[in-house]
């Protein structure tokens, strides 16, 4: 028998020998094993999850990414740990009422705009060009207009800080009392 010797044996020696791999483990971002959280490290991660959520400035799906999750995951969390679930319900709710905060205070200032009159700037730029159409210099004017005060937003803020006094419509429904027009020879009766 002859014995190989050189780099072709090497290789032939390493084809040869086997190794026993330990298979792999998937670590999520926060460093713990996927799929092996207990109940505890899951509502811990949810409750940090869900407190930034609630907050109303984030989506729950980058929440849960910074957290090593997907929201899919939290979803199946949610479904079947009862705290979890109670936990993501306020959750949503806090951010419903933060969120309609924000627009109550942009209807409020976009009312109140309306109802005052406000000023606004209008730029205007005009090109001068010379004969062969190249351009020049360009002269910016910047003017300021009024923007007066909207008769409607007027009414409709009126009659809802003050609906006794200003809805007339519901006034003459809730008196009860007749009205009666002439027109002409014609009585019309309401």
């Amino acid at each position: 028998m002859t014995k190989k010797t050189g780099p072709s044996s090497a290789a032939d020696n390493a084809k040869k020998k086997t190794t026993t791999k330990k298979p792999t483990e998937k670590k999520s971002a926060a460093g713990r094993t996927a799929g092996r959280r207990s109940e505890a490290d899951k509502i811990k991660t949810a409750k940090a999850i869900l407190d930034v959520y609630s907050q109303g400035k984030h989506t729950i799906e980058s929440c849960c990414e910074v957290n090593g999750i997907t929201s899919r995951t939290l979803l199946n969390w949610s479904d079947s740990i009862s705290e979890i679930s109670a936990l993501f319900k306020k959750a949503k709710e806090d951010q419903h009422e933060v969120r309609k905060g924000e627009l109550r205070e942009l209807a409020v200032d976009g009312l109140r705009r309306l109802v005052t009159g406000y000023f606004v700037e209008e730029t205007e730029i005009q090109t001068i060009k010379n004969n062969r159409g190249v351009k020049v210099r360009s002269i910016e004017t910047v003017r300021k207009k009024y923007i007066s005060p909207q008769t409607t937003a007027i009414i409709f803020a009126l009659k809802n800080l003050d609906p006794l006094t200003w809805n007339i419509e519901k006034q003459s429904n809730e008196e009860g009392e007749e009205q009666v027009f002439l027109i002409g020879e014609q009585i019309i009766k309401f």
